[in-house]
């Protein structure tokens, strides 16, 4: 199962964001009939979004991606 787990210390101030998408990674893998070179890097833009989706507060925020010549 995949999961978003969250976690913070006050006396170190420090925070923690883990996210495990092992298994939506392995279904786009399946789905993309990709080998596992291209699985790797669909599982790695996967967890990517997740963890900057994770940070989000309100519901208009967006992740946009610019780009720069």
């Amino acid at each position: 199962m995949d999961q978003l787990v969250y976690g913070f210390s006050k006396s170190k101030n420090i925070s923690l964001t883990y996210v495990d998408v092992t298994e939506a990674a392995k279904k786009l893998e399946q789905k993309h009939l990709s080998g596992p070179t291209a699985g790797r890097f669909l599982g790695e833009a996967l967890a990517s979004v997740a963890l900057l989706s994770a940070d989000l507060g309100n519901k208009d925020e967006r992740i946009s991606r610019w780009l720069c010549n």
